[in-house]
């Protein structure tokens, strides 16, 4: 919960955000730019929710080598 929490608010705030962009792009009436953002949310998810697991997943590699007492391989 303690890390997966904040992934999750993280993409609800790019989600709520990406709901305001659509609406502001709506005023315009042009049904190619609203297209654009819509097509564009899932793609940014994904690229977000890749980052979430290899952020996620390095700073669990680098934790358990802090706690080995390997300070050198951990980068630090």
């Amino acid at each position: 919960m303690r890390v997966g929490l904040p992934a999750m608010l993280g993409q609800l705030t790019t989600l709520i955000y990406n709901i305001a962009d659509t609406f502001f792009v709506s005023l315009t009436k042009e049904p190619a730019m609203i297209a654009a953002v819509t097509l564009c949310a899932p793609i940014l998810l994904i690229i977000m929710s890749i980052a979430c697991i290899f952020g996620m997943g390095g700073s669990s590699v680098i934790a358990r080598l802090l706690g080995e007492g390997k300070k050198e391989e951990s980068g630090g």
